[in-house]
């Protein structure tokens, strides 16, 4: 009876344990499943490849080694302190070069995986913004509201082309991205590396945002309309063709006029801009 009773839980043992080996291997397969849905470092620098298609520079994905700085990466340390700065330069050498390179340039040659990280968008995004704070302490005073300026400008140009394209997370990596470049534009105009000297300020700043105008315009009234807005067509025109006049209003040098056509033709070309 005793043998009887123990091969009876022998048995219910087993029947048990092949339905949690079965729920272990429907999980193992989710998961599985998953990851394989998670971007590559690969893919994320092609995608980068894609948004930034003309600049050719940035090599395969690289292995990042920290030895550099493995001894603070366990501590967070504050923004601006001197912990942190000096994590900066002993990480990023690369970001205190005598003549600065591109962003594109600086972010292919770190070896930092504290922060260059996986390759990820949000990473790379990082990076520039890190990029664009360094590169602005060796900026002079002068520079300060041409920076201000510009930025605002540029923020309401990725606005307007926001609205019209429904949207997408291009358009905050481009934000976050084109203050690095920015910046290394105006450090090479602040160093005499800009020739504005042939632009009839007055005449080409007027051309382009009449153009903006009457593309946005277009882009609104057009067949297939562009209005991915809960916003009537009226209400929705009215809104952009605000943002552009304040745009307007903000474009006060040559720089700033040429930065953001320059901008218009590379990223938003979709709208005709």
């Amino acid at each position: 009876m005793s043998c009887r009773r123990m091969s009876l839980t022998i048995f219910i043992i087993k029947r048990k344990m092949k339905k949690v080996n079965r729920i272990l291997l429907i999980a193992s397969g989710i998961f599985i499943g998953g990851c394989n849905n998670t971007p590559t470092v690969e893919e994320s620098m092609a995608k980068m490849r894609a948004m930034y298609p003309q600049k050719d520079i940035i090599s395969e994905p690289k292995v990042v080694t920290r030895d550099t700085i493995k001894s603070l990466e366990s501590d967070s340390a504050p923004m601006d302190s001197v912990t942190y700065w000096k994590m900066v330069r002993d990480s990023c050498p690369e970001l205190f070069l005598k003549v600065p390179l591109s962003p594109y340039e600086a972010y292919d040659k770190c070896r930092s995986g504290y922060f260059v990280g996986g390759g990820c968008e949000g990473c790379i995004d990082n990076y520039f913004k890190l990029y664009a704070k360094v590169l602005r302490r060796k900026s002079g005073k002068a520079m300060k509201p041409i920076r201000n300026n510009t930025i605002e400008a540029l923020r309401l140009l990725n606005f307007i082309s926001h609205e019209l394209s429904g949207g997408g997370t291009f358009y905050g990596h481009m934000m976050e991205r084109s203050e690095g470049e920015m910046e290394h534009s105006l450090y090479k105009y602040e160093h005499g590396e800009m020739d504005f000297s042939t632009i009839d300020f007055d005449k080409e700043r007027s051309a382009l945002f009449r153009k903006w105008k009457k593309n946005i315009h277009k882009s609104i009234t057009r067949d297939g309309s562009m209005n991915f807005t809960e916003l009537s067509d009226a209400d929705l025109e009215k809104q952009l063709l605000d943002s552009l006049s304040r745009m307007k209003s903000l474009v006060k040098i040559p720089f700033t006029l040429t930065y953001l056509d320059e901008l218009g033709h590379r990223f938003y070309s979709d709208l005709k801009f």
